[in-house]
């Protein structure tokens, strides 16, 4: 609705991007200003309606480091768990 205004195109990574984003409408108790105001204020009711949901961007080879660190987390569980069967002597439990 808002897409031929001069602020929208300067915050659109901001404000349908996956970033958070805050708004300040600033108006003038002045009678010159009255219409200015107006829209602005119209326009600041619009933009809050919007809805995004950020998330954080990691890039593929962060991707993976992740998931090896927790790959490598799960195998270090898994071996003390093991180590700790074999450690009491019940060794059905270190098969399973």
């Amino acid at each position: 609705p808002f897409r031929d205004s001069k602020l929208t195109q300067l915050l659109m990574d901001s404000i349908g991007g996956s970033s958070l984003t805050m708004m300040l409408a600033c108006i003038s108790p002045s009678g010159h200003s009255v219409q200015e105001s107006m829209r602005t204020l119209e326009y600041a009711n619009k933009a809050k309606s919007i809805k995004n949901k950020p998330v954080v961007l990691l890039d593929p080879q962060q991707n993976m480091v992740e998931a090896l660190k927790k790959e490598i987390e799960q195998l270090r569980a898994e071996n003390r768990a093991l180590k700790e069967a074999f450690m009491s002597g019940d060794l059905e439990t270190a098969r399973d």
